[in-house]
């Protein structure tokens, strides 16, 4: 997986990368208030750059990445301290991880060991916002595809069960939107939860 991810950053077509901006993830994990220039934030997947960027605009000093792979880091280097595995992360560091569009790219056994290792970096008053995809449909399994094409599926009920197997707390779920991919078939749910030690 890492040399797939390694390709889609090297090769100049940005293709499965995300180029969220920060202020649409923000909105859509309720974190608007929570961002300021004291808060230690690890933002997970940086994709094209564009939201970590955007912490750094709104003013964030800490400010931390976690990715897969050195490309990905290098595009944010010069203003965030990258990682390339979550137990590279330090204990009791962050106030905030933000992790957009990454859940649906791994499997339950990886997003587990994630998951350990963000409680395990959070502050004591800190939590992780984690936006994660559902839908309708047969959710499709966790095959290698799946995973690369971002189509990695989990109910509410199976984000909690991970939780509680890492020993965390779901502090809160955030509003479910619908998103329609293709016209006549049926939507994509993205699920957002508060997840705390």
């Amino acid at each position: 997986m890492r040399e797939w991810w390694f390709e889609r950053h090297t090769d100049g077509k940005n293709s499965y990368l995300g180029d969220s901006a920060g202020k649409a993830v923000w909105k859509f994990l309720g974190l608007e208030d929570y961002i300021k220039p004291e808060t230690v934030i690890l933002n997970v997947g940086v994709g094209t750059g564009r939201c970590t960027r955007d912490l750094k605009d709104k003013g964030v000093k800490e400010l931390h990445v976690l990715d897969i792979t050195d490309a990905a880091i290098e595009k944010v280097k010069d203003i965030a301290i990258g990682y390339t595995t979550p137990q590279d992360l330090s204990d009791s560091k962050f106030d905030l991880i933000i992790s957009h569009l990454v859940a649906q790219h791994i499997n339950d056994e990886e997003l587990l060991f994630h998951l350990g290792h963000y409680l395990r970096s959070l502050k004591d008053a800190g939590f992780a916002a984690l936006q994660f995809r559902d839908t309708l449909e047969d959710k499709g399994g966790q095959s290698f595809i799946t995973q690369r094409s971002g189509r990695v599926c989990r109910s509410q009920l199976d984000m909690r069960n991970l939780v509680d197997k890492v020993g965390g707390k779901v502090l809160k779920w955030l509003k479910t939107r619908e998103i329609t991919v293709v016209d006549g078939a049926l939507p994509v749910l993205w699920h957002g939860v508060y997840i705390i030690k």
